[in-house]
């Protein structure tokens, strides 16, 4: 039997970490295509799909997800498989992202294919190590700063962003 509140709860974690993580990861994308590019190269993902000027790349927030998630199996391992853990937790998340959008929107919003040691284009070995450091550094900073103790969005605000009863009622019938 799934636990209803349990589930709640971590939906409203998810959704959370999966905000924080593409606006984030948005901002940090941008500053560091900055530095890099020597100007500022905003290829904003949302933006390029919907014509919105957001800074927030989906990729970021299932990026942050998947470091929760995999908390407690870092948590049991040595640090040299944390590096490894992430680094290749984090590349296949941004291959598919990838894959994903080139087939269903046809675009595709980054391309390494320049790079040394690419695949296909969509993820290459200098963004494996960045996805290995940012998703190691995450996994700690969230061991200083839990989810549970800055998720201060206050409940009616949660509630008028998603209509939870809803969304219950459709993860119910998936798991059926």
């Amino acid at each position: 039997m799934i636990d209803e509140k349990r589930m709640h709860i971590k939906l409203k974690t998810s959704l959370f970490l999966f905000l924080i993580g593409g606006f984030v990861g948005a901002v940090i994308d941008i500053i560091g295509r900055f530095f890099i590019d020597g100007f500022p190269l905003y290829r904003n993902y949302l933006g390029t799909i919907s014509n919105f000027i957001i800074p927030f790349y989906p990729v970021y927030g299932f990026g942050l997800i998947a470091v929760y998630l995999l908390t407690p199996l870092a948590k049991k391992i040595n640090f040299l498989l944390k590096l490894l853990l992430f680094a290749i937790s984090l590349t296949t998340i941004e291959f598919f992202a990838g894959v994903f959008v080139k087939l269903t929107l046809g675009i595709q919003l980054w391309d390494y294919s320049k790079s040394t040691f690419h695949l296909f284009g969509y993820i290459d070995l200098l963004h494996t190590v960045m996805w290995m450091i940012l998703g190691t550094t995450t996994f700690y900073l969230l061991q200083k700063f839990p989810p549970k103790k800055w998720l201060f969005l206050p409940k009616k605000w949660l509630n008028k962003l998603v209509n939870w009863k809803r969304l219950r009622l459709i993860v119910k019938n998936i798991i059926k």
